[in-house]
């Protein structure tokens, strides 16, 4: 999905837009992408997203509807450990762009409920809905580049299609590394010559350089989840027990905590679970935790696996009868249920940033900068936030677009605008950090950290600080606001350190240290 929101965001600045891709021919419609583990898993989409969308299609609303999807406020019913988190409040009027333009509505932002291959059909659309006459497509794979004499800038894109054809693409004007997981933008630079082999920091960013001469950072989160999809499940869904009724969104989340383990690795205490509707007909259920080896295989497993889940309080009654409904219905063969397991991939950081001078002026990365722990949904945006800052950057540099060409420091200004929002996913060496997965995944015992880190130092400011706010959301409603606005990327991180904020998370922990959890 990030090419095609990045090559969007190209198809206003430059006449001819070039996207690679083996399986491009389907897109356009509803396909599970080979080279995507998580296309039929459980996805969220934060709310920063929707309203990125919004803003490149005035109607995407109703392309969501069309699609069979669904848009809605960004509510999160959180149970952390089994205790339910305060239902979060406005901070103020929300701004989206309709038709008419700028209109306010009042309430939480909004996502959308819709499965991944629907969403990435939808987008293609889009791309090409608005911007046909300069999309060219190409069915293969990008083998190489070739850089200038001087190596300042790439000239030349080498690729093969699917069917053994190889092309030069010569005199490019910019090259954008899409392809996610597999990082291979690294490949390209390494064989091309602009990556030496002993990377040292860049001396222009102060206070990133790091101490490795590894480029490619990665850890092992060791986590593991099953999505279980029940479908076509009709009328079931107006009889299925909730508090206020069964709408379409998330239902029920089970948030597990390390801390319940008392700080020690115990299969029950790494797990959770969450249920959403996601479309019309559809319930996903999702079951995962961090080395967690004992997912749900069959119809069998799943309330077993829900009752084995720990914490402060179990999961409550109404959640549990309605999961017992959906395997009833599954059994009398009136819904169909189908599990897709999956082991998440080893989290990994590429540090362009530190080699940000040494680049060609001419390559920057859409996704494939991170791939960071799934469970809080920033993927998409991350990807989408990487094109809204090449956007802003392409419109700043109109007079060197004249003269043929790029500025000469356009990817260092890239990496050195895109980086921040990056590391706060990332990393938490510097500062405390309520948006970083890698702070979680440190707190199992599970988790092989980075080299020459460790895992119980790294993060554990965080950790402590996250955990304790979290508590008191429970009953403080300003502090699960500010929780909610950031984890939605909504709000900068500075929000959950606000003075009243603070003194919200810090009298939890007084009162903690005198009774008790």
């Amino acid at each position: 999905m990030a090419g095609l929101m990045t090559a969007r965001i190209c198809a206003d600045h430059f006449q001819n837009v070039v996207i690679v891709d083996p399986e491009i021919k389907k897109a356009g419609r509803e396909f599970a992408k080979k080279r995507v583990a998580q296309c039929d898993s459980l996805h969220a989409y934060l709310t920063f997203m929707v309203d990125g969308l919004r803003r490149l299609r005035p109607n995407f609303d109703t392309m969501i509807k069309e699609a069979g999807g669904v848009v809605s406020p960004g509510t999160l019913p959180l149970h952390f450990g089994g205790i339910p988190i305060l239902t979060p409040q406005s901070y103020s009027t929300t701004m989206f762009k309709s038709t008419a333009g700028l209109e306010k509505t009042r309430g939480l932002p909004d996502t959308i409920l819709i499965r991944r291959p629907k969403l990435e059909a939808l987008l293609y659309r889009l791309l090409i809905g608005s911007s046909a006459k300069c999309i060219q497509t190409i069915q293969g794979t990008v083998t190489g580049l070739v850089p200038s004499d001087d190596m300042s800038t790439i000239q030349t894109v080498n690729v093969r299609t699917t069917e053994g054809e190889e092309k030069d693409m010569k005199n490019v004007s910019l090259v954008i590394d899409c392809t996610g997981a597999a990082q291979r933008g690294t490949r390209w630079l390494k064989s091309a010559g602009f990556i030496p082999s002993s990377t040292k920091p860049s001396p222009n960013i102060k206070g990133r350089a790091g101490t490795t001469s590894d480029l490619r950072v990665i850890y092992d989160h060791k986590l593991y989840y099953v999505t279980v999809t029940f479908d076509n499940i009709g009328d079931l869904v107006q009889d299925l027990p909730s508090p206020g009724g069964f709408g379409q969104g998330f239902i029920y989340t089970y948030y597990t905590h390390y801390k319940w383990g008392n700080n020690s690795f115990t299969p029950s205490y790494s797990r959770g679970w969450t249920i959403q509707i996601s479309t019309s007909g559809i319930v996903q259920l999702c079951c995962g935790g961090w080395a967690n080896t004992h997912l749900p295989k069959n119809s069998k497993d799943i309330i077993s696996y829900v009752h084995s889940v720990k914490g402060a309080q179990p999961p409550q009654a109404w959640v549990i009868k309605a999961i017992e409904m959906l395997l009833e219905s599954e059994r009398r063969g009136d819904i169909t249920m189908t599990f897709k397991p999956l082991k998440i991939p080893a989290a990994s950081f590429v540090q362009y940033h530190r080699i940000a001078q040494s680049l060609p002026s001419n390559f920057i990365v859409g996704d494939s900068v991170a791939q960071i722990n799934p469970v809080f949904g920033q993927g998409c945006t991350k990807a989408l936030y990487g094109a809204t800052v090449l956007n802003s950057i392409l419109h700043n540099c109109v007079p060197a677009a004249e003269l043929g060409r790029l500025p000469e420091n356009f990817s260092t200004l890239y990496f050195e605008r895109s980086h921040g929002t990056v590391e706060d996913l990332w990393r938490v060496l510097a500062a405390v950090s309520v948006t970083s997965t890698k702070a979680l995944d440190y707190g199992y015992s599970t988790t092989i950290p980075v080299k020459g880190e460790s895992r119980t130092r790294e993060g554990a400011v965080a950790r402590w600080y996250s955990y304790y706010a979290y508590r008191a959301a429970e009953t403080d409603e300003v502090v699960a606001s500010a929780l909610w606005h950031v984890r939605m990327l909504a709000m900068p991180q500075v929000e959950a350190f606000k003075p009243r904020v603070v003194w919200g998370v810090l009298r939890w922990a007084v009162v903690d240290a005198i009774v008790g959890s």
